[in-house]
């Protein structure tokens, strides 16, 4: 963190920091990657796993974008 603290003071030398606000919006969490960093992944089949449908998908992204999002991202495993 000090590291990046100090870049920024560099890239930035007026001194003005902002950030931006990104939710991510996540269809499913079944994945057959195995991934080696990955916490949030279920197999298919496992009592956790879900798929969200088109409808809730939707509200998700309308309640994110309106009440404190900027920017909505889709984030996809690799579903079977």
């Amino acid at each position: 963190m000090h590291t990046a603290n100090e870049l920024r003071k560099i890239q930035v030398p007026h001194g003005k920091v902002t950030w931006q606000i990104d939710r991510n919006v996540n269809t499913t969490n079944v994945c057959i990657a195995n991934c080696k960093f990955c916490n949030f992944f279920r197999r298919p089949g496992h009592e956790d796993s879900y798929i969200t449908d088109i409808e809730t998908y939707k509200q998700k992204i309308d309640r994110y974008t309106v009440l404190y999002s900027y920017r909505c991202s889709k984030l996809c495993s690799r579903h079977p």
